[in-house]
């Protein structure tokens, strides 16, 4: 497994760590690094990372690093305007029609939904802009979703009205079909193919969340509520007999004035209760299991970021996954390996 601690990147096999590298940061933020309360309220450290090819790809500082295991060579490849980095990245090896790279989707927060643009690595490693939502259309790329039984890839977008929405798209996105928008039950980050279709949680703080299936009926697209889930969900992977969802603890409506919003504890009203929920639902005949739970910890979500737990990769080849914890209680910024075969835990 490959982890970031700081701004350090270390292989770690068997219980033995290796430092692969150190990714460039500013004076400031390196000595930032060491506080954990300080990283969560700057946004510091590695914000988001994937591996393809022989690369290693990082995003931290608001630039996007590889690093080719091979030649050991650091590259700074992309700097983002705004935002932080894509909440994902889409591994297009394999798909029918599409190129064998990387891609990704801006994510920022747009109140103004401005043009928001989907981009994949040329073989030079340049980001170059493979399809465009235009001004007025959605807030920010959610995921991208590749679908190797449905030839296509999904797209998920957000927030709010007509952003909240389902596209597919087709032919190396020279085709973009909306699929379905305008209800919160149409937003979400995470979402697995199937025949036919998508497995999907919501990510919304504002009404109740739930796992669906979105399939399409005679009269067209339907989205059919499988369970409820205690909060919005923003991460999740793929095990070799179930599909993982974790949900997040965030607040509301913004307050008053930017200082009430910014110290605002209280949850959104789509939040059943104040705790981080790891559930697994099986593929074989879709039973929901309650595997792991994390109360919030006290400090101000948007301050000291959302609750939450990501999970490092997907295991298809298994059914164990690591998971790390934010702004929680009992793991805050610790890794649970979770067995579920024997459903077990471990750090």
């Amino acid at each position: 497994m490959i982890v970031a601690r700081r701004n350090k990147i270390f292989s770690v096999h068997g219980g033995a760590e290796e430092h692969i590298l150190t990714l460039p940061v500013g004076f400031l933020a390196n000595i930032f690094l060491w506080s954990r309360l300080i990283s969560r309220v700057f946004r510091l450290g590695v914000y988001r990372a994937t591996s393809f090819g022989d690369s290693y790809f990082f995003c931290i500082n608001r630039k996007l690093y590889s690093f080719n295991k091979k030649t050991n060579h650091l590259k700074e490849e992309f700097g983002f305007a705004k935002g932080h980095g894509p909440l994902s990245f889409c591994d297009g090896k394999g798909l029918h029609q599409f190129d064998d790279t990387l891609y990704f989707g801006e994510y920022f927060s747009d109140d103004k939904l401005d043009r928001i643009r989907i981009l994949k690595r040329s073989l030079l490693g340049e980001w170059v802009t493979c399809f465009t939502f235009e001004e007025g259309t959605i807030n920010h790329i959610h995921s991208l979703i590749p679908d190797k039984v449905n030839n296509c890839i999904w797209i998920l977008t957000g927030d709010f009205g007509t952003a909240a929405a389902i596209y597919r798209a087709a032919d190396n996105f020279r085709q973009v079909e909306l699929i379905i928008q305008g209800r919160q039950k149409y937003r979400a980050c995470v979402a697995f193919p199937y025949e036919g279709g998508l497995i999907y949680a919501t990510d919304t703080q504002f009404e109740k969340n739930s796992i669906r299936r979105l399939y399409k009926g005679p009269a067209g697209w339907l989205s059919e509520k499988l369970y409820e889930v205690n909060g919005p969900v923003v991460y999740g992977c793929e095990l070799r007999d179930y599909y993982m969802f974790s949900t997040t603890v965030e607040p509301g409506d913004s307050k008053s004035s930017f200082l009430a919003t910014l110290l605002d504890r209280e949850k959104g009203p789509g939040i059943i209760l104040n705790q981080v929920e790891i559930v697994a639902l099986k593929k074989s005949n879709h039973a929901l299991l309650e595997v792991l739970v994390d109360i919030k910890d006290l400090w101000p979500s948007r301050l000291c970021q959302f609750g939450s737990a990501i999970f490092v990769g997907n295991s298809i080849e298994n059914n164990n996954v690591h998971a790390y914890f934010t702004a929680t209680q009992i793991y805050e910024g610790r890794s649970k390996l979770i067995d579920l075969d024997s459903r077990q835990t471990t750090d």
